[in-house]
């Protein structure tokens, strides 16, 4: 009874606790799904791996910002002359 009262007590006393047991225990439905159904788990990607789609990421990203920039340039003139610079 003990045990009981004193799980009960970290995990309301711990939220940290309480919400690493519940993504514990999440995870541990999920796997047990995946085995009954016979899939096969998704590889752990490495973190070489993780930084490198990150970066290709961010990179497609600025390119597509640019191609965007470029198209709001294009549809957004319309004719008039430019001001002159100082």
């Amino acid at each position: 009874m003990i045990y009981i009262l004193a799980g009960l007590y970290l995990l309301f006393s711990c939220p940290i606790i309480a919400v690493l047991a519940i993504w514990i225990y999440e995870r541990g439905i999920r796997t047990q799904m995946r085995l009954e159904q016979r899939i096969e788990p998704a590889p752990i990607r490495s973190p070489v791996a993780i930084l490198e789609q990150r970066r290709e990421a961010k990179e497609i990203k600025q390119a597509n910002d640019r191609i965007a920039e470029g198209m709001a340039n294009i549809f957004g003139y319309t004719g008039d002359p430019q001001k002159e610079k100082l």
